[in-house]
């Protein structure tokens, strides 16, 4: 969502001549919340990605079993995708990123644009012991993303040497509104009181939340079903802000590594401490380009003294310069181009949240 909405917010800006179709799993009141212009939805959750377990490893068994589900009766799949991609009255397809629906539009030429940092193939790859059955898996995978007319890999992205068709392109961000004046109002804070935004996406076992350092001079802000009880945190859902309004509204962000947290932050050029996600294959392209981007600090795991620390590193410090967001433009140009300048009716399949 976090690259899809601005894509989608852009074109509307463009051309109002667009049906936007959303395909994905996403409840639709948090796609409303994020997305800015007028869209239709459509409930789809086969495009999975990942399955994770309740603390939100990934869990690899029920990950290669679904789509070991998929593979088994692949052109089946594929052609009854094509079939209601036609029904549908789709001209182009904005994919983020299922690889799915990117063949089943090639089967109804139907051009297709792929976005995203990553890609389920090499992600696939990762997780999935080499074996004949599931080396096919992957091709047909790889297959299918290069069937797309290009595949935008907004920064920072993972290295994808398996297609042909890929173009490296700045960040694709949404950028929020800073709305500190009101958080500080609501609070009854001081205009000197330090706003830290933790936004763990739900890793509370990355952190033992109950024990968040006391800073003297700043206060959390976190998710109010952590139900912490004290003066100095802050139930951010009061605010009746998301995300981006609140990263452009904190002093500082403590996150786990992520496209979207990472590119929001780089954008308005926020301090950030991160806390590593295990077995994360995603992770270190992410961390090296944020380190290029503002400052920052890894905080160890499970380590409420070793946050403190990482966070008064970054207290007093230049954060650097604001990363481009020209990779939205880059999109909106091309999707126009290929649509002819805008009669027709977009699909955007869009995937799990991150």
């Amino acid at each position: 969502m976090a690259i899809t909405a601005p894509v989608l917010e852009r074109l509307h800006e463009r051309s109002v001549n667009y049906r936007i179709t959303v395909s994905t799993g996403i409840p639709e009141n948090v796609l409303r919340s994020r997305i800015h212009c007028p869209f239709d939805t459509v409930h789809d959750d086969l495009d999975f990605g990942l399955r994770m377990h309740r603390d939100l490893s990934v869990d690899i068994e029920a990950t290669l079993a679904d789509y070991a589900a998929i593979h088994s009766d692949w052109q089946d799949n594929v052609a009854r995708r094509a079939a209601w991609l036609a029904r549908l009255g789709c001209d182009l397809m904005l994919s983020n990123i299922s690889y799915l629906n990117i063949a089943a539009a090639h089967r109804a030429n139907i051009p297709t644009i792929a976005v995203s940092p990553l890609n389920w193939a090499d992600l696939y790859r990762y997780y999935a012991p080499a074996t004949p059955v599931r080396i096919a898996v992957q091709n047909q995978m790889t297959q299918a993303y290069n069937e797309s007319e290009v595949f935008f890999t907004p920064e920072p992205c993972m290295p994808m040497p398996n297609f042909a068709n890929v173009e490296i392109i700045p960040p694709v961000v949404q950028t929020g509104r800073d709305q500190q004046k009101s958080i500080r109002t609501l609070f009854n804070l001081d205009a000197t009181m330090k706003l830290l935004l933790l936004a763990l996406g739900g890793h509370e076992a990355e952190l033992n939340v109950d024990d968040l350092p006391v800073i003297d001079g700043a206060c959390w802000l976190v998710d109010e079903k952590w139900r912490l009880r004290r003066e100095d945190v802050l139930p951010l859902n009061r605010t009746g802000l998301m995300f981006p309004d609140l990263l452009a509204s904190c002093d500082l962000l403590v996150c786990k590594p992520g496209y979207g947290a990472f590119t929001e932050a780089a954008r308005l050029a926020k301090p950030v401490v991160y806390i590593r996600r295990p077995d994360w294959p995603e992770e270190t392209c992410l961390i090296e380009w944020l380190q290029r981007q503002v400052s920052c600090s890894e905080a160890p795991r499970q380590d409420a003294r070793g946050l403190e620390s990482s966070i008064r590193k970054l207290f007093n410090v230049n954060p650097g310069r604001p990363c481009s967001a020209d990779g939205v433009d880059i999109c909106a140009e091309r999707i126009l181009s290929l649509s002819g300048h805008g009669k027709n009716s977009l699909y955007a399949k869009s995937p799990i949240l991150r």
